[in-house]
C-alpha cells in the first residue's frame, strides 16, 4: 500500500515556474535600457562619422582652391591665408544655402551641416624650411531633412530654421593646407 502512496512526480509546480518568469523577467528588464543606450551611441557615432567626413571635405577645398572656399576669385597666396576665416552657419547672419551661387552648406545623407574654416601660420617649417599654413574646420550644428525632401525645398525650410531645430555638433578637423613661400 505504501507502493501506490509514494509517487514519483516529475515536472515543476505552478511556484517554481511563476518564480523563474519573475526572475526571468528581472533580468530582462534590467538589460533593456541597455540597448536602447546603444542605439542612442550608435546614432551619435554616426552623426560624429557624417560631420568628420564633411570637415574633411572642406579641408579637401581648403587645400586645392582655397579662395574658391574663401569666396575669392583670383589665387591667394599662402601667406594671405594666414588670419583668413570663414562661416556657413544654418541660422544667423551667416546662414548658407544649399543650391545657387553662394551655397556654402555641405549637404550628406539629407544632413545639412553648418560649418567655420580658419586659416593659421603653423609654428615649424617642412623639410624646405619653408612655413607651413594650417586649416582648422569647424562643424558647429546639423539639421535632418525628411529622405524626400527636394534641394529647392531644402533652402526654404533653411530660411525658416532657427536654433532650436538644430541637432548640437562640435567636430573639429586640422590639416596642413598648403607649403607656404614666406
Amino acid at each position: 500500500m505504501l507502493k501506490h502512496m509514494v509517487r514519483k512526480e516529475k515536472g515543476f509546480s505552478l511556484v517554481e515556474v511563476l518564480a523563474a518568469v519573475v526572475i526571468i523577467g528581472i533580468v530582462l528588464l534590467s538589460i533593456v535600457p541597455l540597448f536602447t543606450q546603444a542605439k542612442k551611441m550608435t546614432v551619435r557615432n554616426e552623426d560624429r562619422l557624417i560631420a568628420y567626413h564633411a570637415a574633411e571635405a572642406i579641408i579637401q577645398q581648403a587645400k586645392v582652391h582655397p579662395n574658391l572656399l574663401l569666396g575669392q576669385q583670383q589665387s591667394i597666396k599662402p601667406n594671405e591665408l594666414v588670419g583668413q576665416k570663414k562661416e556657413c552657419s544654418l541660422t544667423g547672419s551667416n546662414r548658407g544655402t544649399v543650391t545657387g551661387d553662394d551655397a556654402c552648406l555641405i549637404l550628406i545623407n539629407n544632413n545639412a551641416f553648418g560649418w567655420e574654416v580658419s586659416f593659421s601660420e603653423v609654428p615649424m617649417k617642412n623639410d624646405l624650411g619653408k612655413k607651413m599654413v594650417q586649416a582648422k574646420v569647424t562643424i558647429h550644428d546639423m539639421y535632418s531633412f525628411q529622405k524626400s525632401t527636394a534641394l529647392d525645398e531644402m533652402d526654404a525650410i533653411i530660411r525658416t530654421l532657427d536654433d532650436q531645430h538644430l541637432i548640437p555638433i562640435h567636430y573639429s578637423v586640422e590639416g596642413i593646407v598648403k607649403h607656404s613661400t614666406f
